[in-house]
């Protein structure tokens, strides 16, 4: 039987290709959910 290596972090690591602080993540989707939250209240004024 063949030993097979495993990565934690997912095939997403890959994708990664830029070094952000904790807080630049945070504050980017803490901006994405107000726009989202922008955008479904819009439906309510329909």
């Amino acid at each position: 039987m063949k030993k097979v290596a495993m990565n934690p972090a997912g095939q997403v690591v890959g994708q990664i290709n830029e070094v952000e602080s904790c807080r630049g993540v945070i504050n980017r989707l803490l901006n994405e959910y107000a726009d989202a939250l922008e955008h479904v209240n819009a439906f309510g004024d329909l």
